[in-house]
């Protein structure tokens, strides 16, 4: 016997205007699907949530991003559905000062990295 699917979210659309992620969800149950944003420090509750008017199975969701999220450097941030665990969207903060150097450095080594992993897989496709 199958096991009953979890009710689950998909996001419509995800956006970032003056400090607040703005998002429209669809919800396959008919409550409020349960949508946080997640970051390194804990995670972020909405503070609007409403179904959007004439239409059952959709919300607007809107979740502040706190000051202390923009540093120097780039910060990832994942907006969850938290039922079923899912990765809605995935948010890039970035601020600062560009570090081009910093940048072209890790492609070098990453391109480094590759051409060993090559010049091993061509080694082990030769002896096999």
């Amino acid at each position: 016997m199958a096991e009953p699917s979890l009710p689950h979210a998909e996001l419509i659309d995800g956006t970032i205007r003056a400090g607040v992620w703005h998002g429209i969800v669809h919800a396959s149950a008919p409550d409020a699907p349960a949508i946080e944003i997640r970051h390194a420090g804990g995670t972020l509750q909405p503070r609007l949530f409403e179904r959007i008017a004439g239409q059952a199975d959709r919300w607007r969701v809107d979740v502040a991003l706190p000051a202390e999220l923009l540093e120097d450097g780039m910060r990832s941030l994942l907006v969850v559905d938290v039922t079923s665990g899912r990765t809605l969207q995935t948010l890039t903060l970035s601020a600062g000062l560009p570090l081009p150097e910093d940048l072209a450095a890790e492609v070098a080594s990453l391109r480094a990295e590759l051409e060993v992993l090559k010049a091993a897989f061509r080694r082990h496709a030769r002896e096999s």
